[in-house]
């Protein structure tokens, strides 16, 4: 039974899906198109390349596409058909690094580690460089667009700027011999002032695996910089791709019984608060237990477990008051569970001009086609 204002016609195996108004449906808002497809593409330059073939409002095969980060400056040479907009998410972007592995796991826990690693994310360059202007930071765990009053001011200023001598101080001051360009060591193992930590050994070195989805040049672009960013201090990023289910399963591994080796998994993203509107990090970061029976949540694909910060993320589901909530985001914003990285857009839109009530973007990332009308 079809309850809303669209029924399914068709859809094939290769992600083609036809929707027509669903006569039975006694809402609000009834549908004016007879009818709206879903076309898939593997690749985001075919899509653009379907964009670019159009000649006219009246000659296209999108009506609704989006134009790749890496082709944004190209927009204007489509406006004679398409209007642009910027679709921000309800979201946060960051990537986990693997508290549960033996070996780099003891490297992560180390909070001033985590630190030095975020001095040296370059958020604004990012932007710039590599979404060209179309992103935004993640400084903490509640997004910062939409605005909102979920909200701080603290998580409005950046904790960690970008500041590559910082975070060789911070190695330095806690065990590290920094070899910029090469690879940093731990020359200083132990658990008091200065040295390196718990659980990390003479000779530790500060090199990791990242990989990260595949099929962006945007991301690739991102990733290059951040790799010669993090040289700058001695920590070693050895890249690889993979696509986007390869990421996602391997950095899930940890919380299903399987190995877990890996050390940073980046799908591109981070999390957008949906259908778990509030954005609290109960999915995300909360933990029960301790020791070997610990449990994590469903998405802390780290394996990170603080005792204040699942103290915070109770409060904010049990107290009316907002300022839980800024305690919460501004403890983890300082904590780093993740490594923070820029939001860019969740899509840059080249809307058909004829093509009108797709306004406003859904924050949630949903379409509502029965809106929609031709002029």
């Amino acid at each position: 039974m079809v309850s809303g204002p669209w029924k399914l016609k068709s859809m094939d195996t290769a992600g083609d899906v036809s929707m027509v108004p669903n006569p039975g449906y006694g809402g609000p808002v009834k549908p004016t198109l007879t009818q709206f497809n879903e076309v898939p593409f593997t690749k985001d330059t075919a899509e653009f390349d379907q964009l670019k073939a159009a000649t006219s409002v009246n000659n296209t095969t999108i009506d609704w596409g989006y134009i790749p980060d890496a082709d944004v400056l190209q927009r204007a040479t489509l406006s004679n058909v398409y209007n642009f907009s910027v679709w921000a998410g309800w979201q946060i972007t960051y990537f986990p690094e693997n508290f549960a592995n033996k070996t780099t796991g003891p490297i992560f826990k180390q909070l001033y580690f985590r630190q030095a690693m975020q001095d040296l994310v370059d958020q604004n360059t990012f932007i710039s460089k590599a979404f060209f202007g179309y992103g935004y930071p993640t400084y903490g765990p509640v997004p910062t667009k939409p605005a909102s009053n979920f909200v701080d001011a603290f998580e409005k200023t950046n904790p960690y700027p970008y500041d590559p001598s910082k975070a060789v101080s911070l190695l330095q001051a806690n065990g590290w011999t920094v070899n910029a360009g090469g690879v940093s060591t731990c020359t200083s193992p132990g658990t008091g002032t200065g040295q390196c930590g718990a659980g990390i050994p003479q000779g530790a070195k500060a090199s990791f695996n990242l990989q990260y989805v595949s099929g962006t040049p945007a991301l690739d672009q991102e990733m290059a910089q951040f790799k010669t960013d993090y040289a700058i201090a001695g920590i070693a990023i050895n890249l690889s791709t993979a696509p986007f289910d390869t990421v996602i399963g391997n950095a899930s591994g940890c919380t299903s019984g399987t190995p877990c080796t890996w050390d940073m998994e980046f799908w591109g993203g981070g999390w957008i608060y949906a259908p778990d509107y509030e954005p609290t990090g109960d999915e995300l970061w909360s933990c029960t237990g301790s020791g070997a029976s610990v449990q994590y949540a469903g998405s802390d694909y780290g394996a990170y477990c603080d005792p204040q910060a699942q103290a915070d993320i109770l409060a904010t589901e049990t107290s009316s008051d907002v300022q839980a909530m800024y305690t919460y985001e501004d403890y983890l914003a300082k904590q780093l569970p993740v490594i923070w990285m820029p939001v860019n857009y969740a899509q840059l839109n080249m809307i058909n001009k004829n093509l009108k009530g797709t306004q406003p973007l859904d924050p949630l990332l949903q379409i509502y086609p029965e809106n929609w009308r031709w002029s």
